[in-house]
């Protein structure tokens, strides 16, 4: 090789070294997650400080006329059980490719430099530089704020798309979740995954809770009814819905053993007494609503938000009262809900912002959380014990449309960990309030199940 070749060959790799180093920077600039599926691996925040606004809304109350029906309920033996245990490795490419480059750049500069070639000290110590940058920027994980743990469980290979909502880990840890025509669980700690098929054809099932006797609780709009099942036994128990067609969306249990759920169809919020079998069913007095996410205080009341109406709800089911609030931002698409410490919280799927309710003085605040969702859109809300908000946006401006795990706090300040580069959209999130206490739980496509260790805790 001659000495010009190989003067423009140290050039080419000195160059390359020079490029990748800033690319590799630029990622650490931009946070991100760079985790493996092990509870080894850490994600790290960003945090930016947020301008709140604030307006005073007033709210409507209107007495409704309810309707009570009795059912009869059918038990059925759950069929098809199954069980599977997926594997989820998969290498970090960056970091192979980058000890690669720093290997191949090294090597070769040690080797010309004993063959005689002249080029300047400089030069060489200049090359070195690159090298040891570049190494430390992509081996090494970068801190931006608090670390999460992440772990993945995908669960493509084995035909499941999961659905999860907020309260969906019973007392042995188990995250349930619904998929089509089957319910199901995760077990983290052991990583099998078990579902059971849910009777009749034509399932499509829509919502998920665990009641405290560790009996799960679905919505079935394919078949338009109600479903327990009993691990313990296999067996199912089903409800029909008096209202065809009704959407049966989102369920809440209160302490009763009342289950109460949206019609998002049917404009109107259901509840079912499984102890009389009786469903009564309450009209959401603004036409097409499309009443989504629910909760109960601990008053027994029910709050729900409404994606069309663009209004925060509340029904008082011993009055037959439901008071609505407007959201001051116009077709905001509500779509998520908490209650908390006489607050309402409230994620706003078209607008991206995260709103919140005070119910003493009837002033709605709101984050706009577009600085880091971008075009994207955020759906679900929790508020853990700090008066933390916490959602899920679908994607990311710069990071190709990878999910983005948010927080506000009560300073204003948004913190936010974007998913491992593999995992993009995701549908709901559920956190775990009963065993690993602030375990986040997200699903994403491709078809998997993301951890996010002691987030919310």
């Amino acid at each position: 090789m001659s000495r010009d070749i190989r003067s423009r060959f140290v050039r080419f790799l000195t160059l390359s070294c020079l490029v990748v180093s800033i690319l590799a920077l630029a990622i650490v600039v931009t946070p991100s997650v760079m985790a493996a599926p092990s509870d080894a691996n850490s994600t790290t925040s960003s945090a930016v400080p947020l301008e709140p606004t604030e307006e005073r809304v007033n709210p409507v109350t209107t007495i409704v006329d309810s309707t009570t029906f009795k059912v009869n309920p059918l038990e059925v033996p759950a069929t098809a059980v199954d069980s599977a245990t997926p594997t989820t490795p998969w290498p970090y490419i960056p970091i192979a490719a980058g000890a690669i480059i720093c290997a191949t750049v090294a090597l070769a500069a040690l080797a010309l430099r004993r063959r005689g070639h002249r080029f300047s000290r400089l030069r060489l110590l200049s090359s070195l530089l690159l090298i040891s940058l570049l190494t430390i920027t992509i081996s090494a994980t970068p801190v931006y704020g608090q670390e999460l743990t992440v772990s993945t469980w995908d669960l493509s290979g084995i035909g499941l798309y999961p659905i999860i909502n907020r309260d969906l880990v019973d007392s042995a840890g188990n995250v349930w979740f619904g998929s089509g025509d089957k319910v199901g669980y995760l077990n983290p700690a052991t990583n099998e995954i078990k579902t059971w098929m849910v009777p009749d054809v034509g399932n499509a099932i829509t919502a998920v809770s665990v009641d405290g006797a560790d009996r799960v609780w679905f919505l079935d709009s394919g078949l338009n009814r109600i479903g327990r099942l009993d691990p313990s036994t296999n067996f199912f128990t089903l409800w029909p819905i008096p209202t065809p067609s009704s959407g049966p969306m989102f369920i809440s249990l209160d302490s009763a053993g009342n289950v109460y759920f949206s019609e998002i169809y049917a404009n109107k919020i259901g509840r079912l007494n499984p102890t009389t079998n009786e469903i009564t069913e309450w009209p959401i007095p603004t036409s097409d609503s499309r009443p989504f996410h629910t909760m109960l205080d601990s008053t027994g009341s029910v709050w729900f938000v409404e994606n069309t109406g663009n209004k925060i709800a509340k029904l008082n089911p011993a009055t037959n009262e439901v008071t609505e609030w407007p959201i001051p931002t116009p077709a905001s698409g509500p779509c998520g809900l908490y209650v908390a410490n006489g607050q309402v919280y409230f994620a706003e799927w078209s607008s991206r912002k995260i709103g919140r309710l005070n119910l003493s003085t009837n002033e709605i605040t709101e984050w706009s959380v577009t600085e880091v969702t971008g075009g994207f859109n955020i759906f679900g809300l929790f508020v853990d014990s700090k008066a933390n908000a916490w959602t899920v946006a679908v994607g990311n401006q710069f990071i190709w449309g990878r999910g983005v795990l948010c927080r506000i706090g009560s300073d204003n300040i948004l913190t936010y960990w974007i998913f491992p580069a593999r995992w993009a959209r995701y549908y709901e999130f559920a956190v775990d309030t009963k065993v690993n206490l602030g375990d986040i739980y997200v699903v994403t496509d491709p078809s998997g199940i993301l951890r996010f260790h002691s987030a919310a805790a």
